[in-house]
């Protein structure tokens, strides 16, 4: 089956699971922006990658334009819209895949009038936060109740799209799932008792509340010493984390910065660590998480994880089993257990081994696409 993957720039960093769903579905990719530097990271030739729109200067015209509006997602113009037909009928495309509410806006109009089925997939922001602005109020809703499905990554991420006048049928939950078998034979060193390392993925910003996961660590060290952290990761909020350790001497030869990580360098801290940590919030704007892959591949790697109750989480971990969930701020609660955790690895060993087994079931990237690819085929 001929299906096209619409994206607004591909590939993305923070967005490998999208690489990993293209190549499964073996489509073609179709978008407004190609990131050579990514793509040479993640080995992407651009044989069926295809680019809307490559005057880059008439792109950030229209980033200006969209602010200047008040509208918070990028449209596409009349050229755009056009270039997008053409290349629908000349590769003979049977199904679109919307990656982002926002692009199923964008492609619905050119699918309906070639009578090809659309599905929209939606991840994260496009659920939450894009949902208190009118303009996509007004539209997102009519576009789900046209397409052929809509994708949702837990259960409950598509309330809000019904109580705004979304069909319930037509939304279907897969999540986007990791590459298990890269992690079968990882699992933390819990042998011999030392030091516990814990571990936090991902970026330095509000959503992921670096801060929450210090002032954490701080409540476990003052109960246990012998504990490291390796924050692994980057973004806006380095300043404040760089200075929060200053203020916090004890904090400075116990946690180590490390950056962003290419996913080899990452999977050797994996195997030094024994507990992960993400304490994710809902931002301001309601920005929200969809369902984080860092979660889900530490779980792969059988590491036992105190995160928060927040979106997709609350179906990656089991509470008491895989590991501890907390409320969203409460990083008292947070220290609490990762202090249980670093003091009884025996009980940190089992919650790790049923995490894994448990993303194996639920969370493995071969069946979730599989489930993908037999939506969009009944499309």
């Amino acid at each position: 089956m001929r299906i096209a993957v619409v994206v607004n720039s591909f590939p993305v960093i923070s967005e490998a699971f999208i690489v990993r769903q293209v190549e499964k579905l073996k489509a073609h990719v179709i978008t407004l922006e190609y990131n050579e530097d990514v793509a040479d990271k993640y080995n992407i030739s651009l044989d069926k990658i295809y680019i809307l729109n490559a005057n880059k200067k008439q792109t950030y015209i229209k980033k200006g334009v969209h602010r200047l509006r008040g509208i918070r997602f990028r449209t596409w113009s009349r050229t755009e819209r056009n270039n997008f037909k053409k290349l629908l009928i000349d590769l003979n495309v049977e199904v679109v895949l919307a990656a982002f509410g926002p692009n199923g806006i964008n492609v619905m109009e050119s699918c309906l009038e070639l009578d090809i089925p659309y599905v929209v997939q939606f991840l994260g922001y496009d659920a939450s936060s894009l949902l208190s602005f009118r303009y996509y109020q007004n539209r997102i809703v009519n576009v789900i109740n046209k397409s052929s499905a809509s994708v949702v990554l837990y259960h409950g991420m598509e309330k809000r799209f019904i109580e705004l006048g979304a069909k319930k049928e037509k939304f279907h939950v897969i999540n986007i799932g990791v590459p298990t078998e890269k992690f079968q034979n990882i699992k933390p060193n819990f042998n011999k008792k030392g030091t516990t390392n814990f571990i936090a993925v991902g970026r330095l910003v509000k959503k992921k509340s670096p801060i929450s996961i210090l002032k954490a660590f701080l409540i476990c060290v003052k109960n246990n010493p012998k504990i490291k952290l390796d924050m692994v990761g980057d973004g806006e909020l380095m300043p404040q984390v760089k200075g929060f350790l200053e203020n916090n001497p004890i904090l400075l030869n116990k946690v180590i910065l490390h950056g962003f990580l290419s996913q080899k360098e990452l999977s050797k801290l994996y195997l030094q660590a024994h507990i992960f940590l993400q304490h994710s919030m809902t931002s301001e704007d309601g920005n929200k998480e969809g369902w984080p892959v860092s979660i889900a591949e530490a779980c792969a790697s059988s590491l036992p994880v105190v995160a928060t109750k927040h979106a997709g989480i609350s179906e990656q971990i089991v509470h008491g089993e895989t590991g501890y969930l907390v409320e969203e701020g409460d990083f008292e609660s947070m220290g609490n257990y990762m202090s249980i955790l670093a003091s009884d690895w025996e009980m940190a060993k089992r919650m790790g081994e049923k995490g894994k087994k448990h993303i194996f079931n639920h969370g493995d990237l071969d069946q979730q696409v599989s489930k993908l690819k037999a939506l969009l085929e009944n499309s």
